[in-house]
């Protein structure tokens, strides 16, 4: 018998229509599958985890893991808040987590990575960092391991990203990103952050991986700044090559790229607010 799966965004840049939920530039998911519940990112400001999850009616202490998908304060921002209001939950994330993230704004460079530190989290929390390898956090829910990098369109370049290692400022290729794997009855479901491993690259490993049909893709796709030649080659593979039943795309996704797969595969592409639920 197949498990009960249930997916909430908690937190969002947008909130659904009539919503007490609140915004930010940030990601949070509750996932739910069976008996496990998991928390998928924990946003920015734990205030307004705090708040939307109270508004959702979800209790924090049903939380018993924790999977972060990459080092950015928008997605690691609420870890200190849910520690501290959970009953000593499992933290998953790449051993690459805690770099050192920055963003270069003009001809300066502002830290954006993680704020608590490993001997923090691990006070109130088991922490698990793994390296190359899947991890498997219970039946039917994996997280990938790292991605690798065959498409050229989605090589690193040129960005806004870098960490600073060993004194040096190098541009930032996300090594730490990684996404979830929920396999439903009827196929895969695969939640992404900020997909910074690129959203071709990602869906090539999964389908390798479980060579099963995509039910679903949630997240942010970061194709916000992307040029045009990316965003096209993303939508024709998501249309001729991946063939997601349904893609529900948020945060950093951007306006332009969403357009561009709603036109191109039509009502199979949804907006994923904050306050949404899915059931599979």
């Amino acid at each position: 018998m197949a498990l009960k799966i249930k997916i909430t965004c908690v937190v969002d840049n947008s909130v659904k229509i009539s919503s007490k939920l609140r915004g930010e530039h940030a990601l949070s998911f509750l996932v739910q599958v069976g008996p496990a519940c998991i928390l998928f990112d924990t946003g920015n400001s734990p205030d307004i985890l705090e708040h939307n999850l109270r508004e959702l009616g979800e209790d924090p202490m049903r939380i018993k893991h924790v999977f972060l998908s990459h080092g950015h304060y928008d997605h690691t921002g609420g870890l200190g808040w849910v520690i501290s209001n959970t009953r000593r939950p499992t933290v998953i994330a790449d051993t690459n987590l805690f770099e050192k993230k920055l963003i270069r704004v003009e001809k300066e460079f502002k830290h954006i990575g993680v704020t608590i530190t490993p001997e923090q989290i691990m006070e109130k929390a088991d922490l698990k960092l793994i390296k190359d390898a899947p991890y498997s956090i219970s039946q039917g829910v994996a997280i990938t391991a790292r991605i690798p990098r065959v498409t050229p369109v989605e090589i690193i370049t040129g960005s806004k990203f870098f960490i600073e290692k060993e004194l040096m400022i190098e541009e930032d290729q996300f090594v730490d990103d990684r996404a979830m794997v929920i396999e439903a009855e009827k196929g895969v479901i695969v939640i992404v952050g900020c997909c910074h491993s690129g959203l071709i690259n990602t869906l090539t490993y999964v389908q390798k991986t479980y060579q099963k049909p995509l039910l679903a893709v949630l997240g942010g796709a970061h194709l916000n700044e992307a040029n045009a030649d990316r965003i096209n080659k993303t939508v024709v593979a998501a249309r001729e090559r991946f063939k997601p039943q349904y893609m529900y795309l948020n945060h950093c996704t951007g306006l332009e790229p969403f357009i561009a797969l709603r036109n191109s595969m039509g009502a199979a592409i949804k907006d994923f607010p904050a306050g949404s639920i899915l059931e599979f």
